[in-house]
């Protein structure tokens, strides 16, 4: 087989570089609409469930943060900065909107939480909701 020539070389390592580039589009497109963004932590303590949320480059007033019995929804838009007189030679940070679902381990007072926004980072602190048991009286016949 012939050597190729430097030509060759750059249009197949182009060709090379255009499929990777596709590849990973396609792995970023994944993860957005599989629901892994925005990224989340959950800790569990005693009197209460913490979570953060990633949430580098969204502005506040492009997310919503809802709380449905045990599922917190976010959900919101990705936008950059606009950057007027500039001519861009590669842009990588589009426009997306996100939503993510996640469940909370243990149920938690929707109206009892503390929330703060600083840094990128959402971090959000609900009050354990306390475990309810309930006395079962049985009669002879099974009734109350």
């Amino acid at each position: 087989m012939d050597e190729l020539s430097s030509l060759e070389k750059i249009v197949l390592i182009h060709g090379l570089g255009g499929e990777i580039s596709n590849i990973l589009n396609r792995i970023v497109k994944d993860v957005y609409e599989q629901g892994h963004f925005p990224p989340v932590d959950i800790s569990l303590r005693s009197d209460s469930v913490v979570v953060w949320i990633e949430l580098a480059g969204v502005k506040r007033e492009n997310v919503k943060i809802y709380l449905y019995e045990d599922l917190l929804v976010m959900e919101g838009i990705i936008r950059p900065a606009k950057a007027d007189n500039y001519n861009f030679l590669r842009v990588e940070r589009n426009s997306n909107p996100f939503r993510r679902i996640v469940k909370l381990p243990v149920k938690v007072d929707a109206k009892n939480f503390d929330a703060k926004f600083e840094n990128g980072v959402f971090r959000i602190e609900f009050k354990r909701m306390p475990k309810e048991f309930v006395l079962i009286k049985l009669t002879e016949d099974g009734g109350q």
